[in-house]
């Protein structure tokens, strides 16, 4: 008796995980729609669409009750978006809808159908033949200004990105914390399960495209658990064709951190800083991207939305001159490199050190936190290409906490094909190092020290990397950044011969090859053992470190080409802590094509043992 009993247990809660694994993967859904309006003749009325490959007989509805709804349940739908319509007699005669139809329907494939999307168990609401909403009922579009407090727009909401790429919970329900910011009645919830992609989020289709006439500047209200969230903001023209992962290519994007946790905040959204905005461009999809750029937690997590809408405001253009002061301006900064391939802390904050060479009121704020990736930064889009027409010389003031630290500008043009790492492959970037520790200085960047440098290049954006080429040190620092600009004037490189003893030249000394494929120190210093053949004042010091690469050393752009007019003999007086190095000096065309390894084509290098 008692293994009877065992046995039956077992077999019940065998069946009960597969019920429950069942109901994880399908559902049943429960189709309703009202003939009353419809003028012609028919027998049978069917629901037809992928989640039962069009069939033209599968699914009849049936009118119990004769008051015109014929009703049904399809049964084990795979969770998952479909398209569908209804259809009588066997597509005797079916639903045709345009794009104008209303947010039930959707575009597929140039025909617009209605689209539902499976969660789980629903009973979808009467909807008239050939209408998104109740026979006799006028439906109310959805459109920017976006609030959510409709009870007669259908609101098409689908969420996407899970852990196997299925849907997430994407929702209008009563506001949690109507309090603050936000007392409206109904918000946007969005859930980030655990695991769920970096690029999980939600649509939200629009039965008008976004009125951009009074400006570029959009605001929504965000209730997030923690500050300092990336939440990214995206108008798409479901119309454009698809890109290579299938979404429109029409779009503009911006992304925002949130600064309270638990509370509501307005955010605003410039969406002009995007390169692919245009006025004229006919969006008409929100997209919200929760915690973009991060997996899931574990746990998930809640987000709520609500009051998308214009701020009737054009913000200024972000160009160079970047120095962070305009006002009602919007500045766009992308922070990425974390430890956990995730963004880094950015943000325009108060000048934490007005004194010497910067006195103004606001700067840009890197933190490089602790295990942050050798290449972490943030990058600034601009409603502007770069303007080349005074040259190639720029200077950017910078607050750091040590010297002797490697700052990487970098220009790009975002417009351009993506190289093997996604990145814009035109680029023009440089590496100077800072002089001093604590306080402010301007450092100068010549563009055209990089191969790649094109004064025809459209470059509009800004990227800094601050201690480049290094892991985020333990506790992590701040870096502070400001006026980044033309230097009007170019700075005098140094030619052949060179005997780095100049005071008005500034040397820059790049040095490259670390174990961690990094820079490795190399500056210009006081001669440490001024005599014998070398009593100068001033001599490069190249510091190989413990297990830098074989090919490490140090490059010095020069502001005229090398004169070979007296031969190709050519001497250096070198100081090795041991005989018999081998010591390789190397010239190059950086102007000519990169090799295999990014390296100019053109050289000539020769090999002498110390």
């Amino acid at each position: 008796m008692n293994n009877l009993t065992t046995y039956t247990s077992a077999c019940f809660l065998w069946l009960l995980a597969a019920l429950q694994l069942s109901a994880q993967t399908t559902a049943n859904v429960t189709f309703s729609v009202d003939m009353s309006e419809y003028t012609g003749s028919f027998s049978t009325v069917y629901v037809s669409g992928e989640f039962n490959g069009w069939a033209a007989t599968a699914n009849p509805l049936s009118d119990t009750d004769g008051d015109s709804i014929y009703t049904a349940t399809v049964e084990d739908i795979a969770v998952g978006t479909y398209f569908y319509k209804f259809q009588l007699d066997g597509w005797a005669a079916q639903e045709f809808f345009t794009a104008s139809a209303g947010s039930c329907v959707a575009d597929n494939n140039g025909f617009f159908d209605r689209v539902l999307t499976v969660q789980g168990d629903t009973t979808l609401p009467v909807v008239c033949f050939q209408s998104c909403n109740a026979c006799g009922v006028a439906q109310e579009k959805v459109r920017l200004p976006l609030d959510f407090e409709s009870t007669d727009a259908a609101y098409t909401i689908a969420g996407f990105g899970s852990a196997d790429f299925g849907p997430i919970p994407a929702e209008i329900v009563d506001n949690p914390d109507p309090s603050g910011e936000n007392t409206s009645a109904k918000v946007l919830k969005i859930t980030k399960p655990e695991g769920a992609q970096v690029w999980a989020g939600a649509s939200v289709r629009l039965d008008t495209v976004i009125d951009l006439t009074s400006g570029s500047v959009f605001s929504m209200k965000v209730w997030s658990p923690r500050a300092d969230v990336p939440v990214l903001l995206k108008f798409e023209d479901t119309t454009s064709p698809p890109d290579n992962n299938g979404n429109p290519s029409i779009i503009t994007e911006v992304l925002m951190n949130t600064t309270m946790a638990g509370a509501w905040e307005t955010l605003t959204f410039d969406m002009s800083t995007h390169p692919g905005y245009d006025a004229a461009n006919q969006y008409n999809q929100v997209v919200i991207f929760p915690d973009f750029g991060n997996m899931g937690v574990a746990g998930g997590e809640d987000f709520y939305f609500d009051d998308v809408q214009s701020t009737g405001a054009s913000s200024n253009v972000v160009r160079l001159p970047l120095d962070f002061e305009l006002p009602d301006t919007t500045y766009q900064v992308n922070g990425f490199g974390a430890a956990d391939f995730g963004p880094i802390p950015v943000a325009v904050v108060d000048n934490p050190d007005p004194s010497g060479e910067n006195t103004s009121a606001k700067v840009l704020k890197i933190t490089k936190p602790e295990g942050a990736q050798v290449w972490a930064g943030a990058s600034i889009p601009l409603g502007a290409v770069i303007d080349l027409s005074g040259g190639p010389v720029f200077s950017m003031k910078v607050w750091a906490p040590r010297a002797g630290t490697p700052i990487q500008l970098k220009f790009e043009d975002t417009t351009s094909p993506p190289d093997a790492n996604g990145n814009p492959s035109i680029i023009a970037e440089v590496l100077v190092n800072t002089t001093m520790a604590g306080v402010w200085e301007t450092l100068t960047f010549d563009m055209s020290t990089h191969p790649g440098y094109d004064p025809a290049n459209q470059y509009n954006q800004v990227v800094i990397f601050p201690d480049f080429g290094n892991v985020g040190v333990a506790g992590g620092e701040d870096f502070y950044f400001d006026d980044i600009q033309e230097a009007n004037t170019a700075p005098q490189l140094p030619s052949l011969p060179l005997d780095f003893e100049s005071a008005d030249i500034p040397y820059q000394v790049n040095g490259f090859g670390a174990a961690d494929f990094g820079p490795i120190p190399a500056e210009v210093v006081d001669n440490p053992d001024a005599s014998g053949e070398n009593t100068s004042a001033k001599v490069l010091k190249i510091t190989k470190p413990e297990g830098a690469q074989v090919w490490a050393g140090a490059s010095i752009p020069l502001g005229t080409v090398i004169d070979l007019s007296g031969g190709p003999v050519f001497s250096m007086k070198v100081w090795a802590p041991r005989a018999g190095t081998p010591i390789q000096l190397k010239f190059e065309d950086t102007t000519s094509p990169p090799d295999a390894n990014g390296n100019p084509s053109i050289i000539a290098e020769v090999l002498m043992n110390t």
